[in-house]
Protein backbone atom coordinates (compact mmCIF):
# COMPACT_ATOMS: atom_id res chain seq x y z
CA UNK A 1 0.00 0.00 0.00
CA UNK A 2 1.37 3.41 -0.96
CA UNK A 3 1.98 5.92 1.82
CA UNK A 4 -0.51 8.35 0.26
CA UNK A 5 -3.31 5.77 0.52
CA UNK A 6 -2.15 4.70 3.98
CA UNK A 7 -2.42 8.27 5.29
CA UNK A 8 -5.83 8.68 3.65
CA UNK A 9 -6.98 5.81 5.86
CA UNK A 10 -5.45 7.42 8.94
CA UNK A 11 -8.64 9.05 10.24
CA UNK A 12 -9.61 7.66 13.63
CA UNK A 13 -13.21 6.61 14.40
CA UNK A 14 -15.62 8.76 16.34
CA UNK A 15 -15.91 7.74 19.97
CA UNK A 16 -19.06 6.15 21.25
CA UNK A 17 -19.41 7.47 24.77
CA UNK A 18 -22.10 5.84 26.94
CA UNK A 19 -24.32 8.28 28.77
CA UNK A 20 -23.96 6.18 31.93
CA UNK A 21 -20.98 4.71 33.76
CA UNK A 22 -18.47 7.33 32.64
CA UNK A 23 -15.31 7.04 34.70
CA UNK A 24 -13.41 10.17 35.53
CA UNK A 25 -9.67 10.50 34.98
CA UNK A 26 -7.59 12.05 37.72
CA UNK A 27 -7.41 15.79 37.18
CA UNK A 28 -3.93 17.10 36.60
CA UNK A 29 -2.54 19.19 39.43
CA UNK A 30 -1.24 22.57 38.31
CA UNK A 31 2.48 23.20 38.41
CA UNK A 32 3.70 26.39 40.01
CA UNK A 33 3.64 29.22 37.43
CA UNK A 34 7.14 30.33 38.45
CA UNK A 35 8.61 27.58 36.26
CA UNK A 36 6.14 27.85 33.36
CA UNK A 37 5.90 30.13 30.35
CA UNK A 38 3.14 32.67 30.82
CA UNK A 39 1.74 32.24 27.31
CA UNK A 40 1.66 29.88 24.34
CA UNK A 41 3.09 30.79 20.95
CA UNK A 42 2.04 29.39 17.55
CA UNK A 43 4.28 26.76 15.99
CA UNK A 44 3.91 28.39 12.58
CA UNK A 45 6.09 26.09 10.48
CA UNK A 46 4.74 22.82 11.89
CA UNK A 47 2.51 21.93 8.91
CA UNK A 48 5.35 22.76 6.53
CA UNK A 49 7.64 20.43 8.46
CA UNK A 50 5.14 17.56 8.16
CA UNK A 51 4.75 18.20 4.43
CA UNK A 52 8.50 18.50 3.74
CA UNK A 53 9.16 15.22 5.52
CA UNK A 54 6.42 13.01 4.09
CA UNK A 55 5.47 14.42 0.68
CA UNK A 56 8.60 13.04 -1.08
CA UNK A 57 7.66 9.54 0.16
CA UNK A 58 3.96 9.44 -0.79
CA UNK A 59 4.54 6.97 -3.64
CA UNK A 60 6.62 4.60 -1.54
CA UNK A 61 5.14 1.38 -0.22
CA UNK A 62 4.19 0.74 3.39
CA UNK A 63 4.17 -2.89 4.51
CA UNK A 64 0.73 -4.37 3.98
CA UNK A 65 -1.65 -4.19 6.91
CA UNK A 66 -1.99 -7.57 8.59
CA UNK A 67 -5.28 -9.39 9.08
CA UNK A 68 -4.89 -8.79 12.81
CA UNK A 69 -4.72 -5.04 12.23
CA UNK A 70 -7.71 -5.14 9.90
CA UNK A 71 -9.66 -6.93 12.61
CA UNK A 72 -8.70 -4.19 15.06
CA UNK A 73 -10.04 -1.53 12.68
CA UNK A 74 -13.43 -3.24 12.76
CA UNK A 75 -13.44 -3.83 16.51
CA UNK A 76 -15.91 -1.97 18.74
CA UNK A 77 -13.08 -0.63 20.88
CA UNK A 78 -14.13 2.94 20.11
CA UNK A 79 -16.86 2.53 22.74
CA UNK A 80 -15.07 4.42 25.49
CA UNK A 81 -16.06 5.08 29.10
CA UNK A 82 -12.64 5.31 30.78
CA UNK A 83 -9.15 6.57 30.11
CA UNK A 84 -7.46 3.17 29.77
CA UNK A 85 -9.75 2.26 26.86
CA UNK A 86 -9.02 5.63 25.22
CA UNK A 87 -5.27 5.04 25.51
CA UNK A 88 -5.62 1.57 23.98
CA UNK A 89 -7.53 3.06 21.06
CA UNK A 90 -4.85 5.73 20.57
CA UNK A 91 -2.17 3.02 20.55
CA UNK A 92 -3.99 1.27 17.69
CA UNK A 93 -5.08 4.28 15.63
CA UNK A 94 -2.26 6.78 16.20
CA UNK A 95 0.85 5.06 17.52
CA UNK A 96 0.87 1.78 15.54
CA UNK A 97 0.53 3.48 12.10
CA UNK A 98 3.20 6.01 13.10
CA UNK A 99 5.61 3.25 14.09
CA UNK A 100 4.96 1.46 10.76
CA UNK A 101 5.74 4.59 8.71
CA UNK A 102 8.87 5.33 10.74
CA UNK A 103 10.17 1.79 10.25
CA UNK A 104 9.15 1.12 6.62
CA UNK A 105 9.52 4.54 5.02
CA UNK A 106 11.87 6.62 7.17
CA UNK A 107 14.00 3.75 8.53
CA UNK A 108 13.72 4.83 12.14
CA UNK A 109 13.64 2.02 14.69
CA UNK A 110 11.61 3.53 17.51
CA UNK A 111 8.74 2.52 19.73
CA UNK A 112 6.00 3.82 22.00
CA UNK A 113 5.66 2.48 25.51
CA UNK A 114 4.24 3.25 28.91
CA UNK A 115 6.48 5.50 31.00
CA UNK A 116 8.90 3.78 33.37
CA UNK A 117 8.69 5.52 36.76
CA UNK A 118 12.10 4.12 37.64
CA UNK A 119 13.76 6.21 34.95
CA UNK A 120 11.35 8.99 34.03
CA UNK A 121 10.24 11.69 36.43
CA UNK A 122 6.47 11.90 36.76
CA UNK A 123 3.92 9.67 35.06
CA UNK A 124 3.09 10.72 31.50
CA UNK A 125 0.74 8.24 29.83
CA UNK A 126 3.09 7.30 27.00
CA UNK A 127 6.57 8.03 25.76
CA UNK A 128 8.41 7.50 22.48
CA UNK A 129 11.96 6.20 22.47
CA UNK A 130 14.52 4.98 19.96
CA UNK A 131 16.27 1.64 20.17
CA UNK A 132 20.04 1.96 20.61
CA UNK A 133 21.79 1.33 17.31
CA UNK A 134 21.81 -2.37 16.49
CA UNK A 135 19.83 -3.35 19.58
CA UNK A 136 16.40 -4.96 19.76
CA UNK A 137 13.96 -3.91 22.45
CA UNK A 138 14.20 -7.27 24.23
CA UNK A 139 17.96 -6.76 24.56
CA UNK A 140 17.70 -3.14 25.63
CA UNK A 141 17.77 -2.28 29.33
CA UNK A 142 15.67 0.58 30.68
CA UNK A 143 18.83 2.47 31.65
CA UNK A 144 19.72 2.76 27.94
CA UNK A 145 16.37 4.32 27.03
CA UNK A 146 15.69 8.04 27.05
CA UNK A 147 12.24 9.35 26.22
CA UNK A 148 12.36 11.39 23.01
CA UNK A 149 8.87 12.81 23.55
CA UNK A 150 6.02 12.36 26.03
CA UNK A 151 2.30 11.95 25.36
CA UNK A 152 -0.56 12.76 27.72
CA UNK A 153 -4.07 11.50 26.95
CA UNK A 154 -7.27 12.90 28.46
CA UNK A 155 -10.85 11.73 28.05
CA UNK A 156 -12.99 14.18 26.04
CA UNK A 157 -15.61 14.43 28.79
CA UNK A 158 -13.02 15.55 31.37
CA UNK A 159 -10.99 17.72 28.97
CA UNK A 160 -12.84 19.14 25.94
CA UNK A 161 -9.99 20.74 23.98
CA UNK A 162 -10.76 23.99 22.15
CA UNK A 163 -9.60 24.50 18.55
CA UNK A 164 -7.87 27.73 19.62
CA UNK A 165 -5.88 26.49 22.60
CA UNK A 166 -3.54 29.50 22.48
CA UNK A 167 -6.31 32.01 23.25
CA UNK A 168 -7.80 29.75 25.93
CA UNK A 169 -4.46 29.33 27.69
CA UNK A 170 -3.27 32.93 27.34
CA UNK A 171 -6.50 34.51 28.57
CA UNK A 172 -7.20 32.21 31.53
CA UNK A 173 -4.97 31.51 34.52
CA UNK A 174 -7.05 28.52 35.69
CA UNK A 175 -9.16 25.76 34.22
CA UNK A 176 -8.71 22.19 33.00
CA UNK A 177 -6.95 23.18 29.76
CA UNK A 178 -4.40 25.28 31.65
CA UNK A 179 -3.84 22.47 34.16
CA UNK A 180 -3.32 19.91 31.39
CA UNK A 181 -0.79 22.09 29.55
CA UNK A 182 1.04 22.78 32.82
CA UNK A 183 1.18 19.07 33.61
CA UNK A 184 2.55 18.23 30.16
CA UNK A 185 5.11 21.04 30.38
CA UNK A 186 6.28 19.69 33.74
CA UNK A 187 6.86 16.21 32.26
CA UNK A 188 8.77 17.75 29.36
CA UNK A 189 10.90 19.93 31.64
CA UNK A 190 11.82 17.32 34.25
CA UNK A 191 12.77 14.70 31.65
CA UNK A 192 14.76 16.95 29.27
CA UNK A 193 12.21 16.48 26.48
CA UNK A 194 11.66 19.07 23.76
CA UNK A 195 8.38 17.72 22.33
CA UNK A 196 5.12 16.90 24.09
CA UNK A 197 1.72 15.74 22.82
CA UNK A 198 -1.69 16.43 24.40
CA UNK A 199 -4.69 14.56 23.03
CA UNK A 200 -8.28 13.68 23.90
CA UNK A 201 -8.62 11.57 20.71
CA UNK A 202 -10.93 14.08 19.01
CA UNK A 203 -8.29 16.84 19.13
CA UNK A 204 -4.49 16.62 19.36
CA UNK A 205 -1.89 19.34 19.91
CA UNK A 206 1.90 19.15 19.57
CA UNK A 207 4.07 21.31 21.83
CA UNK A 208 7.71 22.36 21.48
CA UNK A 209 9.92 23.90 24.16
CA UNK A 210 12.27 26.55 22.82
CA UNK A 211 15.77 27.51 23.92
CA UNK A 212 14.44 30.62 25.66
CA UNK A 213 12.12 28.45 27.80
CA UNK A 214 8.98 29.32 25.85
CA UNK A 215 6.32 26.92 24.58
CA UNK A 216 5.08 26.70 20.99
CA UNK A 217 2.00 24.74 19.94
CA UNK A 218 0.73 23.40 16.62
CA UNK A 219 -2.73 23.91 15.21
CA UNK A 220 -5.45 21.51 16.34
CA UNK A 221 -5.26 18.14 14.59
CA UNK A 222 -8.69 16.50 14.40
CA UNK A 223 -9.24 12.74 14.53
CA UNK A 224 -11.08 12.91 11.17
CA UNK A 225 -8.18 14.65 9.36
CA UNK A 226 -6.59 12.61 6.58
CA UNK A 227 -3.45 12.58 4.48
CA UNK A 228 -0.66 15.00 5.35
CA UNK A 229 -3.04 16.84 7.69
CA UNK A 230 -3.77 13.74 9.78
CA UNK A 231 -2.78 13.17 13.39
CA UNK A 232 -0.69 10.17 12.27
CA UNK A 233 1.30 12.32 9.83
CA UNK A 234 1.94 14.93 12.52
CA UNK A 235 2.96 12.31 15.11
CA UNK A 236 5.32 10.72 12.57
CA UNK A 237 6.95 14.11 12.00
CA UNK A 238 7.68 14.84 15.67
CA UNK A 239 8.97 11.31 16.30
CA UNK A 240 11.30 11.54 13.31
CA UNK A 241 12.37 15.02 14.40
CA UNK A 242 13.57 13.73 17.79
CA UNK A 243 15.37 10.72 16.25
CA UNK A 244 17.41 12.46 13.56
CA UNK A 245 21.17 11.98 13.70
CA UNK A 246 22.97 14.19 16.17
CA UNK A 247 19.74 15.27 17.89
CA UNK A 248 20.20 16.08 21.55
CA UNK A 249 18.07 18.26 23.75
CA UNK A 250 18.70 19.76 27.17
CA UNK A 251 16.26 21.71 29.25
CA UNK A 252 17.36 25.33 29.52
CA UNK A 253 19.46 25.49 32.72
CA UNK A 254 17.97 27.25 35.71
CA UNK A 255 21.37 28.55 36.75
CA UNK A 256 24.73 29.10 35.09
CA UNK A 257 26.77 26.07 34.16
CA UNK A 258 26.53 23.04 31.92
CA UNK A 259 23.10 22.46 30.35
CA UNK A 260 20.84 19.81 31.68
CA UNK A 261 20.97 19.73 35.50
CA UNK A 262 17.62 19.77 37.24
CA UNK A 263 17.26 22.16 40.14
CA UNK A 264 14.69 20.93 42.65
CA UNK A 265 13.65 23.31 45.39
CA UNK A 266 10.73 23.15 47.78
CA UNK A 267 7.49 25.07 47.56
CA UNK A 268 6.85 27.42 50.47
CA UNK A 269 4.39 25.16 52.29
CA UNK A 270 6.68 22.14 52.43
CA UNK A 271 6.88 19.42 54.99
CA UNK A 272 10.42 19.41 56.38
CA UNK A 273 11.66 16.35 58.24
CA UNK A 274 15.12 16.51 59.74
CA UNK A 275 16.90 15.96 63.03
CA UNK A 276 19.52 18.46 61.86
CA UNK A 277 17.69 21.57 62.98
CA UNK A 278 20.67 23.77 62.17
CA UNK A 279 20.41 23.06 58.45
CA UNK A 280 18.73 26.06 56.74
CA UNK A 281 16.29 23.92 54.77
CA UNK A 282 14.32 26.89 53.47
CA UNK A 283 17.41 28.01 51.54
CA UNK A 284 18.42 24.58 50.26
CA UNK A 285 17.98 23.08 46.80
CA UNK A 286 19.09 19.88 45.09
CA UNK A 287 20.94 19.79 41.77
CA UNK A 288 20.11 16.31 40.48
CA UNK A 289 21.92 14.29 37.87
CA UNK A 290 21.57 10.64 36.87
CA UNK A 291 18.71 8.28 37.54
CA UNK A 292 18.77 4.95 39.30
CA UNK A 293 16.24 2.09 39.21
CA UNK A 294 13.75 1.75 42.05
CA UNK A 295 10.28 0.33 42.49
CA UNK A 296 7.93 3.29 42.64
CA UNK A 297 9.14 6.86 42.27
CA UNK A 298 11.95 8.04 40.03
CA UNK A 299 15.26 8.14 41.88
CA UNK A 300 17.96 10.65 40.98
CA UNK A 301 21.35 11.29 42.50
CA UNK A 302 22.67 14.77 43.01
CA UNK A 303 24.05 17.27 45.47
CA UNK A 304 22.31 19.37 48.09
CA UNK A 305 23.47 22.96 48.23
CA UNK A 306 22.51 26.28 49.75
CA UNK A 307 21.25 29.10 47.58
CA UNK A 308 22.99 32.41 48.14
CA UNK A 309 25.30 33.18 51.02
CA UNK A 310 29.07 32.98 50.98
CA UNK A 311 30.99 30.23 49.22
CA UNK A 312 32.11 29.02 52.65
CA UNK A 313 28.49 28.61 53.81
CA UNK A 314 27.54 26.89 50.56
CA UNK A 315 30.41 24.44 50.91
CA UNK A 316 29.50 23.76 54.53
CA UNK A 317 26.03 22.43 53.67
CA UNK A 318 26.81 20.76 50.35
CA UNK A 319 26.45 16.98 50.40
CA UNK A 320 25.62 14.03 48.16
CA UNK A 321 21.93 13.11 48.23
CA UNK A 322 19.43 10.84 46.59
CA UNK A 323 16.08 12.35 45.58
CA UNK A 324 13.10 10.01 45.36
CA UNK A 325 10.40 11.70 43.33
CA UNK A 326 6.69 10.88 43.22
CA UNK A 327 4.12 12.32 40.80
CA UNK A 328 1.25 13.78 42.85
CA UNK A 329 -1.16 13.70 39.90
CA UNK A 330 -1.46 9.95 40.56
CA UNK A 331 -3.52 8.91 43.58
CA UNK A 332 -1.46 5.73 43.96
CA UNK A 333 1.78 7.69 43.80
CA UNK A 334 0.52 10.17 46.42
CA UNK A 335 -0.35 7.27 48.71
CA UNK A 336 3.04 5.61 48.17
CA UNK A 337 4.88 8.83 48.97
CA UNK A 338 2.95 9.35 52.21
CA UNK A 339 3.51 5.73 53.20
CA UNK A 340 7.26 5.89 52.67
CA UNK A 341 7.54 9.13 54.66
CA UNK A 342 5.60 7.49 57.51
CA UNK A 343 8.00 4.52 57.50
CA UNK A 344 11.02 6.79 57.75
CA UNK A 345 9.34 8.70 60.58
CA UNK A 346 8.71 5.45 62.51
CA UNK A 347 12.39 4.56 62.06
CA UNK A 348 13.74 8.00 62.91
CA UNK A 349 16.13 6.77 65.62
CA UNK A 350 17.94 4.34 63.28
CA UNK A 351 18.32 6.78 60.41
CA UNK A 352 21.98 7.35 59.61
CA UNK A 353 22.92 4.03 61.22
CA UNK A 354 20.98 1.21 59.56
CA UNK A 355 18.90 3.12 56.98
CA UNK A 356 19.49 6.45 55.16
CA UNK A 357 18.69 9.78 56.77
CA UNK A 358 15.57 11.39 55.39
CA UNK A 359 16.75 14.97 55.37
CA UNK A 360 13.53 16.54 54.13
CA UNK A 361 10.32 15.88 52.23
CA UNK A 362 8.26 18.43 50.36
CA UNK A 363 6.62 19.40 47.10
CA UNK A 364 8.15 20.96 44.00
CA UNK A 365 5.99 23.05 41.66
CA UNK A 366 2.89 21.64 43.32
CA UNK A 367 3.04 18.38 41.38
CA UNK A 368 6.08 16.43 42.61
CA UNK A 369 6.68 15.04 46.09
CA UNK A 370 10.42 14.86 46.78
CA UNK A 371 12.16 12.85 49.47
CA UNK A 372 15.70 14.14 50.04
CA UNK A 373 17.71 11.16 51.32
CA UNK A 374 21.26 10.52 52.37
CA UNK A 375 23.35 8.92 49.61
CA UNK A 376 24.50 5.68 51.23
CA UNK A 377 26.73 4.37 48.47
CA UNK A 378 26.65 1.48 46.01
CA UNK A 379 24.17 -1.39 46.00
CA UNK A 380 25.34 -4.93 46.65
CA UNK A 381 23.86 -5.90 43.28
CA UNK A 382 26.13 -3.42 41.48
CA UNK A 383 29.18 -4.59 43.43
CA UNK A 384 28.56 -8.22 42.49
CA UNK A 385 27.72 -7.33 38.89
CA UNK A 386 31.10 -5.57 38.55
CA UNK A 387 32.84 -8.76 39.65
CA UNK A 388 33.88 -7.47 43.09
CA UNK A 389 33.50 -9.18 46.45
CA UNK A 390 31.32 -7.86 49.25
CA UNK A 391 33.02 -6.76 52.51
CA UNK A 392 33.74 -9.59 54.96
CA UNK A 393 31.25 -8.24 57.49
CA UNK A 394 28.58 -7.49 54.89
CA UNK A 395 26.09 -10.19 55.89
CA UNK A 396 26.61 -9.63 59.61
CA UNK A 397 25.92 -5.89 59.20
CA UNK A 398 22.91 -6.56 56.95
CA UNK A 399 21.47 -8.88 59.61
CA UNK A 400 21.96 -6.23 62.30
CA UNK A 401 20.29 -3.60 60.16
CA UNK A 402 17.31 -5.85 59.50
CA UNK A 403 16.95 -6.70 63.21
CA UNK A 404 17.08 -2.99 64.06
CA UNK A 405 14.14 -2.42 61.70
CA UNK A 406 12.29 -5.39 63.20
CA UNK A 407 12.89 -4.06 66.72
CA UNK A 408 10.79 -1.02 65.72
CA UNK A 409 7.92 -3.33 64.61
CA UNK A 410 8.57 -2.74 60.90
CA UNK A 411 9.05 -5.29 58.10
CA UNK A 412 11.29 -4.11 55.27
CA UNK A 413 9.11 -5.80 52.66
CA UNK A 414 11.54 -5.85 49.72
CA UNK A 415 14.80 -7.55 50.66
CA UNK A 416 17.06 -7.94 47.66
CA UNK A 417 20.62 -7.09 46.71
CA UNK A 418 19.56 -3.81 45.07
CA UNK A 419 18.21 -2.59 48.43
CA UNK A 420 21.32 -3.27 50.50
CA UNK A 421 24.02 -0.65 49.99
CA UNK A 422 27.64 -0.26 51.03
CA UNK A 423 29.68 2.88 51.66
CA UNK A 424 33.13 2.85 53.25
CA UNK A 425 32.46 -0.64 54.56
CA UNK A 426 29.16 0.34 56.24
CA UNK A 427 25.99 -1.52 55.23
CA UNK A 428 22.50 -0.05 55.21
CA UNK A 429 19.03 -1.01 54.00
CA UNK A 430 17.33 1.35 51.56
CA UNK A 431 13.96 1.76 49.81
CA UNK A 432 11.25 1.66 52.46
CA UNK A 433 8.49 2.03 49.89
CA UNK A 434 7.49 -1.60 50.43
CA UNK A 435 7.85 -1.58 54.21
CA UNK A 436 4.87 -2.37 56.43
CA UNK A 437 4.14 -2.42 60.12
CA UNK A 438 4.40 -5.88 61.66
CA UNK A 439 1.24 -7.74 62.78
CA UNK A 440 0.00 -6.70 66.21
CA UNK A 441 -0.15 -10.28 67.49
CA UNK A 442 3.25 -11.23 68.89
CA UNK A 443 3.28 -14.74 67.43
CA UNK A 444 2.35 -13.57 63.93
CA UNK A 445 4.96 -10.82 64.10
CA UNK A 446 7.66 -13.31 65.16
CA UNK A 447 6.85 -15.53 62.18
CA UNK A 448 7.02 -12.53 59.81
CA UNK A 449 10.39 -11.44 61.22
CA UNK A 450 11.75 -14.96 60.85
CA UNK A 451 10.53 -15.21 57.26
CA UNK A 452 12.35 -12.00 56.37
CA UNK A 453 15.55 -13.19 58.03
CA UNK A 454 15.30 -16.36 55.94
CA UNK A 455 15.03 -14.17 52.82
CA UNK A 456 18.31 -12.54 53.80
CA UNK A 457 19.90 -15.96 54.39
CA UNK A 458 18.75 -17.03 50.93
CA UNK A 459 20.44 -13.98 49.40
CA UNK A 460 23.64 -14.93 51.24
CA UNK A 461 23.40 -18.55 50.06
CA UNK A 462 23.00 -17.48 46.43
CA UNK A 463 25.92 -15.07 46.69
CA UNK A 464 28.24 -17.60 48.24
CA UNK A 465 27.18 -20.16 45.62
CA UNK A 466 28.54 -17.86 42.91
CA UNK A 467 32.01 -17.56 44.47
Amino acid sequence: MKLSKYLDRAAAPALRIPTLDLRESATALPANPRCLPTSLLPWDDFDDGVKDLLEPHLEETVTEITSKELKREKSPLHIVNQKSTLVNLAIQRFEAPTKRILRNILHVDGYFDHHDPSYHIGQPDRMFAKYPTGRHKKKTSHSEVKARLVVEYKTPWTLPLPDDIITTFNEHSHGEVVKAVQQLYGYMHWNDVEIGVLSNHDSTFFFQRTEDARLRVSRCYKRSDRGLRSTVAALTYVCYYTCREGYRYYSPPVNDGAPGPRILDFDVQSEIISDESRVPWGDMAACVDRRSPRNAGAVVRGRLYRRGGSSEEAQKWERAVVCKIYDLSSAVSRENAGHEIAMYSDLRDVQGHFIPRLYAAGTHCGILKILILEDCGVSAADIVRDGCRLPETFWLQARRALRAVHDRSILHGDLRMHNIVVSSGEVRLIDLGGSVRAPEKRREAAVAYQDELRELEELQRRYEGRL
